[in-house]
């Protein structure tokens, strides 16, 4: 399913990573992981404490991944 398919509150139901590979299966090209901050941040409607208190563990979780 693309990003549209989600309503915004799906969409901050799910973990930032998943958001972040819908994202990528998307535009089907390789991202800068600033571009992909930026766009998670703004997809999601972010505050910028709100997106301080989860780039840790999107982090985290993008190293742990693999992909």
């Amino acid at each position: 399913m693309s990003l549209k398919g989600y309503s915004k509150e799906q969409l901050k139901e799910m973990a930032l990573i998943e958001v972040a590979h819908e994202l990528l299966n998307e535009r089907k090209e390789p991202l800068a992981f600033a571009d992909i901050v930026s766009e998670l941040k703004n997809l999601l409607d972010l505050s910028e404490k709100e997106f301080q208190e989860k780039i840790a563990q999107f982090y985290t979780d993008l190293n742990i991944e693999g992909h």
